[in-house]
């Protein structure tokens, strides 16, 4: 025996069908009335950002730091 569909699959399946069909009559409105072509308005100004790596360039060497005059901090002594 064939079992009947019930209540919800059939608002589901309506729901379906009316987003299909409503699609299909949005596309057919699109093709018999197409949008109005915009006006073409002033070229954009074109930034160009460089996309090379520029080469490592030779740096001077930074002076040798001279020697503070702390307090000379003690150093642990080793255990026997």
């Amino acid at each position: 025996m064939r079992r009947s569909m019930s209540r919800q699959s059939r608002v589901i399946l309506w729901v379906i069908s009316i987003i299909v069909a409503s699609s299909m009559i949005c596309g057919l409105a699109v093709s018999l009335f197409p949008p109005k072509q915009s006006v073409p308005e002033a070229a954009p100004t074109v930034i160009v950002i460089p996309t090379w790596t520029p080469l490592p360039r030779p740096t001077a060497t930074p002076p040798m730091v001279p020697p503070t005059l702390a307090i000379p901090t003690r150093q642990p002594t080793p255990s026997s």
